[in-house]
Parts: C-alpha cells; sequence; structure tokens
C-alpha cells in the first residue's frame, strides 16, 4: 500500500480539507445531539411536573372535600352530646347510660344511613374519644378497643 502523503500535494490539500470537514461534521452532529437530548430532557421534565402539579392539586381539592364532609357530621348536634356523654364517662362523671346507649343507637342506624346517602365516600366510621377509646364504630368488634396505645 502506497503512502498517500508521499504523493502529490494535489492529494495532502485533499485529505487535510476531507478531514476538516468530518471533523467539523462530527462536531456539528455532537452538538446537535446533545443540544437535541437537553432539549427532550427539559420537555419530558416539564411535562412530568405539570402532570405532578395536576396530581397535587387534585388530591389537595380530594382531601378538603373530604374534611368538609368530616366537619358536616361534625357538626351533628346528636353526635355531639354522644361524644360528649362518653367522655364524661371516660373522666368518671355520671350519665345516664340508657339514655346515650339509645341515642348511639338510634345515630348508627339512622343519622349515619342518611349520612352515608349524602357523603357516599366513606365506608366505614370510627368516633373515637379524648383518650382514644372507640366509643361506637360501624365495625362492632372494635368497640371498646384503645386505638392510642396502636
Amino acid at each position: 500500500m502506497t503512502n498517500i502523503f508521499n504523493k502529490s500535494l494535489k492529494n495532502k490539500i485533499i485529505t487535510l480539507v476531507l478531514s476538516l470537514v468530518l471533523i467539523c461534521i462530527a462536531a456539528v452532529g455532537a452538538l446537535g445531539y446533545f443540544s437535541g437530548k437537553a432539549a427532550i430532557e427539559k420537555q419530558v421534565k416539564a411535562g412530568l411536573l405539570s402532570i405532578a402539579e395536576s396530581r397535587e392539586q387534585a388530591i389537595a381539592q380530594l382531601l378538603k372535600f373530604r374534611f368538609e364532609e368530616i366537619e358536616i357530621l361534625a357538626t351533628n348536634k346528636i353526635l355531639q352530646d354522644i361524644m360528649e356523654a362518653w367522655n364524661k364517662i371516660e373522666a368518671g362523671e355520671p350519665v345516664e347510660r340508657i339514655a346515650l346507649k339509645k341515642n348511639t343507637d338510634s345515630f348508627v342506624e339512622i343519622e349515619l344511613p342518611e349520612y352515608r346517602q349524602v357523603a357516599p365516600s366513606f365506608y366505614d366510621y370510627i368516633f373515637i374519644g379524648k383518650t382514644g377509646k372507640v366509643y361506637f364504630a360501624t365495625d362492632k368488634s372494635i368497640i371498646g378497643k384503645n386505638l392510642s396505645e396502636d
């Protein structure tokens, strides 16, 4: 094989120009690749951030709605009276237990089903006193348990 650089000046200039063109093309290609890669990454990150922000807003709205539903239930006068009576029992104060049982049963059987029609997003209800004891719930197996110890 013959050495191309031992030939004429013309061959040397052509080789030099082709080498420079190839180097320039490679540099422009590399710059284009990396800038395109950065632009695509930026666009994907912006899209994912937008999705995350919209999901965050949806969750915040859902939680706000749930808290409003809980506040509506908490303003029920019958429920407030029942919880006050149970708290008195826990504090050792005298309470008419028969009336409390009647009010509790009435609340669970009448008021809660009506509330479920208004706020169907809740499936189970647990009413807990100041000490963590479950006063009444839709799941009868946890009534009387102290959830503050869990």
